[in-house]
């Protein structure tokens, strides 16, 4: 018996190798040659020309709002502007924060199950406008060790709680 399994198993061996071989043989032969390959270095105007002849529409705007960006830097009135953007969700001009303010009461109920992972809590937080991004949102969870606390119930979350609160609130 012992003599059959090895035959086998040095079968199996063999079979493994001649088709290991094979397959560097062909994927070596089906390589195009270094002469047959396009030119890669493109210039940007070459890109966009051969992207419309494919039927690609080429917008030059974000461009220039890029540089448009950066012009009102300089300014005092865009910095404040950024921050509530940055802190608030759905922020924006200082007109926009008192109707935040006013949905102040409104509150979510997450309701955290057994075998929950962490980014279907995300998932459930963002839909309810709750957070902004969700990967942040784990990651933050994460970065601070909150992600292996998660405690299981319903929990109560006010849309002016930040990541950090609704972290210890959904871990005590």
């Amino acid at each position: 018996m012992k003599q059959i399994i090895q035959a086998f198993s040095l079968g199996v061996f063999c079979a493994t190798g001649l088709l290991a071989l094979t397959y560097y043989i062909e994927a070596d032969a089906n390589e195009p040659e270094p002469s047959n390959q396009p030119q890669l270095a493109m210039t940007t105007e070459e890109m966009i020309l051969e992207l419309e002849k494919e039927g690609y529409t080429i917008e030059k705007d974000p461009v220039d709002q890029t540089e448009s960006d950066e012009s009102p830097d300089s300014t005092s009135d865009e910095p404040e502007i950024k921050e509530p953007l940055n802190e608030a969700e759905g922020g924006g001009e200082s007109e926009e924060e008192e109707p935040i303010s006013e949905q102040q009461p409104s509150t979510f109920n997450l309701v955290i199950e057994p075998g929950m992972n962490v980014g279907k809590i995300a998932d459930q937080l963002n839909s309810a406008g709750l957070i902004e991004d969700p990967d942040d949102f784990i990651s933050y969870l994460e970065e601070n060790d909150y992600s292996t606390k998660i405690q299981i119930g319903e929990f109560e979350i006010t849309s002016t709680n930040t990541v950090e609160e609704i972290a210890k609130i959904i871990t005590n």
